[in-house]
């Protein structure tokens, strides 16, 4: 009996009986489901790989900022300096020239 049934499946009766139309419309639904979960997966990698993007730009404008903070900082400290002393700032600057 099972040898007749693994025979049948193998040589395709199945597909071809008069009951045969159940089956093909449970294989074109499972070809359907199939389809829409390759497709699910393949938008999942797609999404994955946008948000690395996102992060890798999000980390290079942290670390623009970062340099253009430090730069506002430095201004604002020298900005600061020579509003209590003009003469600060040349002295500073001669300082660091002979180093």
């Amino acid at each position: 009996m099972k040898k007749n049934i693994i025979i049948r499946i193998l040589t395709g009766k199945f597909l071809v009986d008069k009951n045969a139309y159940q089956v093909w419309y449970f294989l074109i639904y499972i070809t359907f489901l199939s389809f829409i979960s390759i497709t699910n997966s393949h938008l999942t990698v797609y999404q994955i790989q946008k948000c690395l993007c996102m992060k890798k730009e999000v980390e290079e404008l942290h670390a623009e900022y970062a340099d253009v903070h430090h730069t506002y900082m430095k201004m604002k400290f020298f900005y600061f300096l020579h509003k209590k002393d003009p003469n600060i700032l040349k002295t500073f600057q001669q300082s660091t020239s002979m180093m």
